[in-house]
C-alpha cells in the first residue's frame, strides 16, 4: 500500500508544481518520469503523489491554457487599437437612460394607434400593449 492516496491534481500548489516540472524537465512530456519527480515533492499536505494517468489528463487542460493564455496575450494589442479606435468614434450618449423610460413612450405611442379593425383600440382603453392575446391582458 501507500502512505498517501493518489489522487488528480488539484489545488494551487499542485497547479505550481505542475507548471514547474513543465518547465525543468527535459524533452517532450513523459507522464511517467513526471511521475517519479513528482514523489520528490509529495509532503502529504498541499501536494500529494500522482499516477501517470493524472498527469496525463492534467496535461491536456495546461496545454489548453496555455494556449488560451498564449492567444490572449498575442491578440492584447489588436484588442487596445480597438478600444482606441472605438472610444475615438463612438457617437456620445444622446441623453442618460432612464428605467422605464423606453415603456412609458411605446404606451403613449400605442395609445394614439387606431385598432386595425376599426373599433377602439385596446391599449388606448387600458394602456396596455395591443400585441397580447386577449387571454394575457389585464382585466
Amino acid at each position: 500500500g501507500t502512505k498517501l492516496p493518489f489522487l488528480p491534481v488539484h489545488g494551487e500548489d499542485e497547479n505550481k508544481l505542475f507548471s514547474k516540472l513543465m518547465l525543468n524537465m527535459p524533452g517532450a512530456f513523459d507522464a511517467n518520469a513526471m511521475a517519479l519527480e513528482w514523489c520528490n515533492s509529495a509532503d502529504g499536505k498541499t501536494i500529494f503523489p500522482k499516477l501517470p494517468v493524472y498527469l496525463r489528463a492534467h496535461y491536456d487542460e495546461w496545454t489548453r491554457n496555455a494556449k488560451v493564455k498564449e492567444v490572449v496575450r498575442r491578440a492584447e494589442p489588436g484588442a487596445e487599437r480597438l478600444r482606441q479606435l472605438n472610444a475615438r468614434t463612438a457617437p456620445p450618449p444622446s441623453h442618460p437612460h432612464v428605467p422605464g423610460e423606453d415603456i412609458a413612450h411605446a404606451r403613449s405611442v400605442e395609445d394614439t394607434m387606431p385598432d386595425t379593425d376599426g373599433g377602439e383600440a385596446v391599449g388606448a382603453q387600458r394602456g396596455v400593449r395591443n400585441d397580447l392575446p386577449p387571454e394575457h391582458l389585464p382585466s
